[in-house]
């Protein structure tokens, strides 16, 4: 989990430093919002009353081929925050009257809990 945080991290201060700098904020908006509906989709395939098939199966079929970046990485962060807590405890946060990012809610409940 940590070489992964730290992946993300070095990605963003490589790409996003002078003029770019700004995009960091929406980066974290945009893989938010693609891992979030890859997330939901994961979470039904993997539901007793849902596709009711194994995590690793679900993870295979979510990721199609591994062909569209920025939902596997959106997806990945979801599935870090899946390991630190359950939805209940982030879903409130995430949209709210703020809305806070995968990676926002990964730092709160990765250092902080």
């Amino acid at each position: 989990m940590h070489k992964g945080l730290s992946l993300f991290k070095q990605r963003h201060e490589n790409y996003f430093k002078g003029e770019f700098e700004q995009l960091a904020e929406i980066d974290e908006l945009f893989l938010t919002m693609e891992g979030l509906g890859q997330y939901s989709m994961f979470l039904w395939l993997v539901h007793p009353q849902g596709g009711n098939i194994s995590r690793t199966k679900a993870i295979v079929g979510v990721r199609r081929g591994r062909n569209w970046w920025s939902q596997d990485e959106g997806f990945a962060l979801f599935l870090i925050l899946d390991r630190l807590t359950q939805p209940k405890s982030w879903i409130k946060n995430m949209f709210s009257y703020k809305t806070e990012s995968v990676m926002s809610l990964i730092y709160k409940f990765y250092f902080f809990t």
